[in-house]
């Protein structure tokens, strides 16, 4: 894994934090299913597979990144737990319902993937979307000059100040990484 994640960095490929996929791992069980948005190349999925008999649905749009990604899994003999999946996460219909789901993709898309996405989460299953500190940008949003970017954190912002209002939700936002969102239902 610390050749994996050299190389990463190396090409400055967006990885999640050790810190934030430790915190995941610790709510992943032996035969959960997980759903991740955002493989990159294969880093997170992989480190949430060592160890653990689980299995991982791992989507990927850019095609490069995805090709990168399955030779990554391959080489780490992960392909029994591991399905990297050259899909759009805003067109992917997931077949099944998962235990933890993971946006650590288009970061400005929480809402729309929180709406596809949160109703294939099992009941007693846990979201986790990483950068909603987006690089501390979301904590100063007024001082960002490019129009682009302050409309991207503004939606890392809306995203979360709504999230939190819901009654049937239990939203931590925990400061690993570059901020990482949990959301659970509230048990009925």
């Amino acid at each position: 894994m610390k050749k994996l994640k050299q190389y990463c960095q190396q090409h400055h490929y967006p990885i999640m934090a050790d810190e934030s996929l430790d915190y995941i791992k610790s709510f992943i069980k032996d035969g959960d299913k997980v759903l991740e948005l955002g493989s990159c190349v294969g880093y997170s999925s992989i480190y949430l597979a060592m160890d653990k008999d689980i299995k991982i649905i791992s989507l990927e749009r850019d095609f490069q990144r995805h090709l990168l990604a399955k030779e990554h899994v391959k080489s780490y003999q992960k392909e029994d737990s591991i399905s990297m999946v050259y899909d759009d996460a805003m067109v992917y219909e997931p077949v099944s319902n998962f235990d933890v789901i993971i946006f650590d993709a288009a970061k400005a898309q929480n809402q729309i993937f929180f709406e596809r996405y949160f109703k294939v989460l099992k009941e007693d299953g846990i979201l986790f979307i990483d950068n909603m500190d987006f690089h501390g940008h979301v904590q100063a949003v007024d001082k960002i000059k490019n129009r682009n970017l302050k409309r991207m954190v503004q939606m890392i912002g809306d995203f979360e100040k709504e999230i939190t209002k819901r009654q049937d939700l239990k939203v931590t936002h925990l400061p690993l990484g570059d901020g990482l969102l949990m959301i659970t239902r509230f048990k009925t």
